[in-house]
C-alpha cells in the first residue's frame, strides 16, 4: 500500500540565472553568500527564522561582525513577520504553501479512493454482515457425502447452517433490494469534495501575494482597468516574482492608460489578458489627430477670399 506524503519541503527551485546576475550576489563575498543561503535553507525547510542575530550566527557558524556586514545587503529578503519575533521569506512561503496544498489533495484524493473501494466491497457482499462458515464446517467429514453425518442424509442433520448461509449471501435478490433501497433515498452530503477549476478566491490570492499586494494595488490604481480585478491580480500573482518585472509592468501601465485616455474609442483589454500577452512591452505610442475644420472656420476663409478677389488681388 502506498504512504501518504510527509508534510515536510525536502528540496526547492534555485535560479541558476537569476542569482548570477543578482545584485545581492555582487554585493556579497563568500561568507556573505554562505549566511544568505542558510538563512534562506531555514525558511524553506521551516517557514522562519528568529529574529536573533546569537542565533543567526550559530545556525551560520559565523562571527557577529561577519553577519553584521551580510545583514545590511540581505536584511530585505528576511522581512519581519507582523506581531511576531520571526523573520521569513515571501517566495519560500509561496513554495511552501503550494507544496503543502499539494499534499493534502493527495491525501484527500487517496482517501476517496479508499472510501469507494470499501463501498464496493460493502455491496458485494449484499449488505449483510452473516459471514460464511468455515469450510471445514461444510466440507466432508471423511465418509466423502458431505453433510457431516457419515449416512448421506441431510435432513437426519438440521444444525448445519452453511445452505441456507450460501442461499443469504449467493443469492442476487437482497443485494438488488438493497440497491434500490439507496437510490429511493435522497443522497446524503457526502465527502466535501475541493474545487477542481483551480479558481482562487480574492484572499486566497492575496495570501499567495503577500508583500507584493502593494506592487499589484499600485499597478491597479495606475492602469485603466475597472472590471476583472481578480483574475488579473490572480494572473500578477503567477507571473510576477521579481521586483524588476514589477518595476516594468507599473511603467508600461502608465502608457496603456495614456493611451487609452489619447483614443476614447479603444477597448480596454483585462488585465489578465493584458499581463497573460505580455502587453506591458508594447510602445504605446500616443497619435493626436488633427482637430477637424468646423463649419464657421471654412466659411470665414471663403469670405476672406472672396472679397479679395473683388478687391482685384490675384489668388493663387
Amino acid at each position: 500500500m502506498k504512504r501518504d506524503r510527509v508534510a515536510e519541503l525536502h528540496f526547492y527551485e534555485w535560479r541558476i540565472s537569476a542569482w548570477a546576475i543578482s545584485e545581492t550576489r555582487d554585493r556579497l563575498d563568500a561568507t556573505g553568500r554562505g549566511i544568505y543561503r542558510e538563512l534562506l535553507d531555514q525558511c524553506y525547510g521551516q517557514g522562519k527564522i528568529p529574529d536573533d542575530p546569537e542565533w543567526a550566527c550559530r545556525r551560520c557558524a559565523c562571527t557577529m561582525e561577519q553577519f553584521d556586514k551580510a545583514w545590511k545587503v540581505i536584511a530585505r529578503h528576511f522581512p519581519l513577520i507582523s506581531g511576531t519575533e520571526h523573520r521569513s521569506n515571501v517566495l519560500a512561503d509561496i513554495t511552501r504553501s503550494e507544496y503543502f496544498s499539494y499534499v493534502d489533495k493527495q491525501k484527500y484524493a487517496r482517501k476517496c479512493r479508499e472510501d469507494k473501494r470499501n463501498e464496493i466491497k460493502e455491496v458485494d457482499n449484499g449488505g449483510s454482515t452473516i459471514e460464511q462458515p468455515p469450510c471445514n464446517e461444510a466440507s466432508t467429514n471423511g465418509n466423502g457425502n458431505g453433510n457431516g453425518n457419515g449416512n448421506g442424509n441431510k435432513e437426519e442433520n438440521p444444525q448445519t447452517p452453511a445452505p441456507q448461509a450460501a442461499l443469504v449471501l449467493d443469492s442476487p435478490s437482497p443485494v438488488r433490494s438493497d440497491v434500490a433501497a439507496d437510490a429511493s433515498m435522497p443522497p446524503g452530503p457526502g465527502p466535501q469534495r475541493k474545487r477542481r477549476n483551480g479558481h482562487r478566491t480574492t484572499e486566497e490570492v492575496r495570501k499567495a501575494l503577500g508583500e507584493r499586494c502593494a506592487w499589484f494595488d499600485a499597478t491597479w490604481e495606475i492602469g485603466p482597468w475597472t472590471d476583472g480585478k481578480l483574475p488579473g491580480m490572480d494572473a500578477y500573482e503567477r507571473r510576477v516574482k521579481e521586483r524588476a518585472l514589477a518595476l516594468e509592468i507599473h511603467a508600461g501601465a502608465k502608457r496603456y492608460k495614456a493611451k487609452i485616455a489619447a483614443d476614447p474609442t479603444a477597448k480596454v483589454k483585462f488585465l489578465q489578458g493584458w499581463i497573460n500577452d505580455e502587453r506591458w512591452k508594447d510602445e504605446n505610442v500616443i497619435s493626436i489627430p488633427a482637430p477637424p475644420k468646423h463649419e464657421g472656420f471654412v466659411e470665414s476663409v471663403e469670405r476672406v477670399l472672396g472679397e479679395r478677389a473683388r478687391n482685384g488681388e490675384r489668388l493663387l
